[in-house]
């Protein structure tokens, strides 16, 4: 609340506040100060524990969000999956606004990886990230596809890695980075021939997006944010099991020459899509609407 009245007194009232992330105890005390005060605030949310309701939350966190949601003059979501998840539970109606696109990251031209080992690399190394389903995908693939290189970024917990290593060094070249720039990711991306998202949830999916940026094709289970910009001509969508990973996998391996050829195509659409202009006036037709 003070810092609410001290943005006030230097730069004067708002016509409207963003309010990120309904479930902040500090956000709730802003949200209730802003209503105290008569000025209108729009709930922009992405907190991927909405796609696993109602595990996890508390009556009491159900019906703090619902309020909130129910007094902001807009409501938002990051993805048409989380967005049709809050309508659900608020019953209020919840606009799509993505996460803008960094800039750095897009299309090089290379030259075509059509006789090499299949280049694959996912980010992140949490549990949710599932990266046991890549491996046991990979396993299933042993004997059928002749070289694979897995790029794994994030820093990995010891167990993490041994497992990795233990279960594919007999199948794959596994090659683990702990954390890079943007820049270095960017590279990473532009050289690999498919990203692969392995998640249980993600209510956005920034790292495929920056790789399809980059012009690299996405394989994803079907986990929410991915849903919105993996399609037909930007990669392939599975379930979210090993096996099923690992039909998309293979299948994608025997059309890498075609999907080569789309880099360039499925980068502008993307960077086109997800720009800060296009999210900006996306974002900017909800606040004056509000």
């Amino acid at each position: 609340s003070n810092l609410i009245d001290t943005c006030i007194r230097r730069c004067g009232t708002p016509d409207v506040a963003n309010i990120h992330w309904g479930l902040s105890a500090a956000n709730q005390c802003a949200m209730v100060h802003l209503k105290n005060l008569g000025i209108p605030y729009v709930l922009s949310e992405h907190s991927s524990r909405f796609l696993t309701i109602p595990k996890g939350f508390s009556q009491f966190e159900q019906s703090c969000y619902v309020d909130a949601a129910r007094s902001a003059s807009a409501n938002t979501a990051v993805s048409s999956l989380l967005s049709k998840r809050l309508s659900q539970l608020t019953g209020c109606t919840t606009f799509v606004v993505p996460n803008p696109l960094n800039p750095c990251f897009a299309n090089l031209s290379r030259q075509p990886n059509l006789e090499g080992p299949l280049r694959l690399i996912t980010v992140g190394t949490g549990e949710i990230k599932r990266l046991d389903r890549i491996a046991e995908a990979l396993l299933e693939l042993k004997g059928t596809l002749p070289a694979i290189q897995l790029t794994v970024i994030g820093r990995c917990s010891r167990k993490v890695s041994s497992y990795l290593q233990a279960l594919l060094k007999s199948t794959v070249d596994v090659r683990l980075f702990d954390s890079m720039t943007s820049a270095e990711l960017a590279t990473k991306f532009q050289n690999a021939d498919a990203y692969i998202c392995s998640s249980d949830h993600e209510t956005f999916g920034s790292a495929p997006l920056e790789a399809l940026a980059c012009g690299t094709p996405v394989i994803s289970t079907m986990c929410g944010g991915p849903e919105d910009f993996v399609t037909a001509t930007t990669g392939l969508l599975c379930d979210r099991n090993p096996r099923s990973l690992a039909q998309c996998i293979y299948s994608f391996s025997t059309r890498k020459e075609y999907w080569f050829a789309k880099r360039d195509e499925l980068a502008t659409s993307i960077q086109t899509a997800y720009s800060r202009a296009s999210v900006g006036l996306q974002l900017r037709k909800v606040l004056e609407s509000s």
